[in-house]
């Protein structure tokens, strides 16, 4: 949420934070800091335009939590609805 927050207040080490963010969460054991942290870079890349970064993100994301999760689901429905109006 740092990152985030960084992000939304024109901080430039948003992005470089949110990934290693995403990097850590992918190394503990709880699949929800993973699902978190994804969004939070999500959001940044959709915001910056990476459309390619954020809709590879966003399918895994889908891959691994699409049917475990509504709201998962419906979140990467979202942002993948932005970043096709990208």
């Amino acid at each position: 949420m740092l990152a985030l927050f960084r992000f939304i207040g024109g901080e430039p080490d948003a992005r470089a934070l949110a990934e290693e963010a995403l990097s850590l969460a992918r190394a503990a054991p709880d699949d929800a800091r993973f699902v978190d942290t994804a969004f939070c870079l999500a959001h940044i890349l959709v915001w910056t335009g990476e459309a390619d970064r954020a809709r590879a993100l966003l399918a895994e994301l889908e891959r691994t939590w699409g049917e475990r999760d509504e709201r998962v689901s419906a979140q990467v429905s979202w942002f993948l609805s932005l970043v096709e109006l990208w």
